[in-house]
């Protein structure tokens, strides 16, 4: 395998080698790009200068390891023009294969893993919802997002879905999404609402409203955060009156 390290200054990387010698085989570097690496019994050869483009110019290689302990080659690289506005170079990697059989059992587990391990084993360690207010989460955060999603595959369109933003405004939820047909915004709206009336900390229904910084508390919460601070009070109100829902007083 071949990893670039990226120079802004060429200068951070003077002198760097062009050839070097690892085990059996010799690594050596073209002045036009050309990597060779030459065994007893086998050798190869790669156009570097033409993966990387014409805009960069080759400091040197030497020889490395990766987290597998395996060797690796590093070639140090750098913009021809230098200037302010250098903004650095993607990541690249390149493979070397040398041998057909590693080739094929390399496709192979590329192919597992992509696609029965990482499917099955991959657990996200955030997600959208995660940007949500605990309390709301708590409360209603899994039906928001199973009627979201029955929605879109309703309408065909959940692979095009995307949520774009969810947070916190003036004490209600927000919740920004593309791709969304009517109904997906129908429910947002539904919730928004909820959200304004639900304590935003432990997730049961809210009695007070926080002055300045806008948020909705049950007593316990309030009391925690507040203690003695003014406060509004959430004399009653009633469930969502969407034309499918019927009127339902949910908190007297």
């Amino acid at each position: 395998m071949i990893l670039f390290i990226f120079h802004k200054d060429p200068d951070e990387f003077k002198n760097g080698s062009f050839s070097y010698k690892e085990d059996n085989y010799t690594i050596s570097l073209t002045n036009d790009g050309i990597i060779r690496i030459l065994g007893p019994k086998e050798s190869s050869e790669c156009n570097l200068q033409q993966h990387v483009g014409k805009d960069f110019r080759f400091l040197g290689i030497e020889p490395g390891k990766n987290f597998m302990g395996d060797s690796i080659i590093c070639y140090h690289i750098s913009k021809n023009e230098v200037s302010i506005h250098n903004y650095g170079f993607a990541f690249k990697t390149l493979e070397i294969v040398k041998n057909k059989f590693y080739h094929r059992l390399s496709n192979i587990l590329d192919w597992i893993y992509e696609n029965i391990i990482q499917p099955v084993c991959f657990i996200p360690t955030y997600t959208e919802l995660d940007a949500m207010p605990k309390g709301w989460r708590k409360c209603f955060g899994i039906s928001i997002c199973k009627e979201i999603k029955a929605s879109l595959k309703r309408h065909n369109c959940l692979k095009e879905y995307r949520i774009t933003q969810i947070k916190e405004k003036f004490g209600g939820l927000r919740w920004y999404n593309a791709a969304a047909p009517e109904e997906v915004y129908k429910i947002i709206q539904k919730y928004e609402y909820i959200s304004e009336k639900t304590c935003i900390v432990c997730g049961r229904p809210a009695t007070k409203i926080s002055t300045g910084y806008i948020s909705p508390y049950c007593d316990d919460c309030y009391q925690q955060y507040y203690k003695d601070k003014p406060y509004s009070v959430i004399k009653n109100w009633y469930g969502w009156t969407g034309s499918n829902i019927e009127n339902k007083q949910v908190v007297s």
